[in-house]
């Protein structure tokens, strides 16, 4: 007869369970933990790909502005003559009588976010550490960005402390076209003027 104790089948069992759960348990965790940077990784990928186009279409329409010298619209309550736009033929009469402001590419960059919903997931901003319109003044994880730009660092993107923002953000430098606004500033060709900033919630 094989004598059997219970205790020492016990004491056999506990042996090999406790190293078994400490396994699993370990699996699962680096399992889990691969399985949250793949989603962060590709949450990141994402957002980037829409914050770059985001900023993409802004630049693009403050190009096409800037290298026809501002555009004139009609001066109504949507677009009324820019308090900050020091230009000598900034408004124009027509023959008509009709008035005309010239719209610059900042406040165009500005008019455009504007128009984009209060409850829309994506949001763009145009700012600067040296604005010379108060309302493009930057944000505070805005103004941090860019004394990165200053030291040379390129386009900035990651979530906000919560996770609840993505944040894309870009510089913006001094091209030929930008002098006649912002040579009186003291700025040159290459320089930093300022940003555009993407949130997306």
């Amino acid at each position: 007869f094989v004598h059997f104790r219970y205790d020492e089948y016990r004491g056999g069992i506990r042996d090999y369970v406790l190293p078994a759960v400490i396994f699993w348990t370990a699996a699962v965790a680096i399992s889990l933990k691969f399985s949250m940077e793949a989603e962060y990784d590709s949450r990141m990928t994402a957002y980037t790909a829409a914050g770059k186009a985001t900023v993409q279409q802004a630049i693009l329409a403050r190009l096409w502005n800037s290298e026809h010298g501002g555009v004139f619209v009609p001066v109504s309550d949507k677009a009324q003559p820019n308090p900050f736009l020091n230009y000598i033929d900034r408004d124009i009469t027509s023959k008509e009588g009709n008035k005309y402001t010239k719209i610059n590419p900042a406040f165009m960059t500005r008019q455009i976010a504007g128009l984009i919903p209060e409850e829309a997931d994506v949001k763009f901003h145009i700012t600067s550490l040296n604005p010379i319109n108060p309302v493009n003044k930057a944000f505070q994880w805005e103004a941090a960005i860019m004394r990165g730009f200053e030291k040379g660092d390129g386009d900035y993107s990651g979530f906000s402390k919560d996770g609840h923002l993505f944040r894309y953000m870009v510089p913006l430098t001094i091209k030929d076209a930008c002098l006649k606004c912002h040579f009186q500033q003291g700025y040159e060709k290459g320089d930093l003027r300022g940003a555009i900033s993407v949130s997306i919630a």
